[in-house]
């Protein structure tokens, strides 16, 4: 993505050259406190000393008229700097003391060696932002990975689930207790995340394919509108509980998120178009709407993981109990409780087969979670769950919608400066 650094030309005045002062320099001047008197150079001397300070004066102009972010302000741009500075005041030394002994005159001290202006505001904060932005893009695809893998552990259950039935294993009822009168029935849940799973996954797919879209994307040439986001909503059917309509909050959400992010990312290739097309008020206008759809994907995407955590609490809280009835979590039981009710969950299995019940698809995927159910690492992945209902900072995609807002807002003042400076007094890098 191209971002324009915009700063303000300063002029600078050239420096006076008095060769022959024999009076103490003017208050302001450069070399003042230097009370000496100076005998005039001529000829070669003279001309060099101009030179030079023709070449000192270009050099202060240079950096007096450029603005330095400070993300950018690297070691190796600091020592370039120091050197060139050293560099020139070595070359006033030694002229200045190859004429006092040719001559038996001196030259005036130069004018003070600029330094950059550093600066983390307006286009600079947008460079910082963006080198922000490509690590939240990172987390944001590792968070995906991470639910992609979940989901499948989840899928797994599901189909164990459709053949072996847990609940008589804690309770005498459908549902499992898991507090606050809640109950939860594996069969009915595990139907509802198959409904919403696609929704849900697809929506975060979403949201990464436009966070990379937001640094990648090149300019667009409709830039007089602004777009508005398209949602695509599912109904939540009546009388589920709490819970389930979390889980359809969550894609609802979600999907509300990623399609703030793609008109964000479509409102900058806009406000890039307007920006080549040096249109000042299609550019003011794609920056507000970038502004406000960053906005509106962070509250969606903080609203997408609450909703997702109230339905996953009850689930968790469910498959934590029965793991413990079953021994396979817990103080009590054992392997040799775990191998036998492993048994009997393959014999469902094998029961189910024969019977026809369920299609070889089906069967194998019970076989999975039955092995996942059952295997060692369950004990481990399930405290990783319970852990993640307990951890409270915002996901990676509000952190990055929020990444977004901050560039948005850099972008708005890039174009404030922009739009106040002359022409003339506009640089591009």
């Amino acid at each position: 993505m191209r971002i324009l650094i915009i700063v303000a030309a300063v002029t600078v005045a050239p420096f006076s050259l008095a060769f022959g002062q024999t009076e103490p320099p003017a208050k302001d001047s450069p070399g003042r406190g230097q009370y000496r008197e100076f005998v005039p150079c001529k000829g070669d001397c003279l001309e060099r000393a101009k030179a030079l300070y023709k070449e000192i004066n270009d050099y202060n102009a240079r950096l007096q008229s450029k603005t330095v972010c400070e993300s950018a302000y690297t070691v190796d741009q600091q020592n370039r700097y120091r050197e060139e500075r050293h560099r020139l005041s070595e070359k006033w030394r030694k002229l200045n003391a190859q004429c006092t002994k040719e001559q038996g005159c001196s030259i005036r001290l130069p004018p003070p060696l600029s330094r950059p202006t550093l600066s983390n505001k307006g286009p600079c904060k947008t460079d910082a932002v963006l080198a922000e932005l490509k690590d939240k893009r990172d987390e944001l695809e590792k968070e995906l990975n991470a639910l992609e893998a979940k989901a499948e552990h989840y899928d797994y259950i599901c189909n164990a689930f459709s053949v072996y039935s847990p609940s008589v294993e804690v309770s005498a009822g459908a549902g499992i207790e898991v507090g606050g009168g809640v109950q939860v029935d594996f069969g009915a849940y595990c139907k509802v995340w198959a409904t919403i799973r696609p929704g849900y996954i697809r929506a975060k797919k979403d949201a990464l394919v436009d966070a990379r879209r937001a640094v990648e994307d090149p300019p667009s040439d409709d830039f007089l509108r602004v777009v508005e986001p398209r949602i695509e909503r599912v109904p939540v059917p009546a009388g589920v509980s709490s819970s389930v309509t979390g889980g359809y909050n969550a894609v609802n959400a979600q999907r509300a998120a990623s399609a703030y992010l793609s008109a964000y990312v479509d409102a900058l290739e806009r406000f890039q178009g307007a920006e080549a097309a040096d249109n000042g008020t299609a550019m003011r206008r794609q920056a507000r709407a970038m502004a406000r759809f960053a906005g509106s994907a962070r509250t969606a995407s903080r609203n997408a993981a609450q909703s997702w955590q109230a339905f996953e609490r009850p689930w968790i809280s469910a498959l934590d109990r029965w793991s413990r009835a079953q021994g396979l979590t817990g103080k009590d039981g054992g392997r040799a409780t775990v191998a036998e009710r492993r048994a009997k969950a393959l014999d469902a299995l094998e029961k189910a087969r024969r019977d026809g019940r369920i299609s070889e698809t089906v069967a194998m995927g019970a076989q999975r979670g039955i092995d996942f159910l059952f295997g060692e690492r369950w004990p481990m992945v399930l405290a990783d769950w319970r852990d993640g209902l307990k951890r409270s900072s915002p996901p990676a995609e509000a952190q990055f919608a929020a990444v977004l807002l901050d560039l948005a807002r850099g972008i708005e003042e890039h174009i404030a400066l922009r739009l106040e400076l002359p022409k003339e007094a506009t640089t591009r890098e």
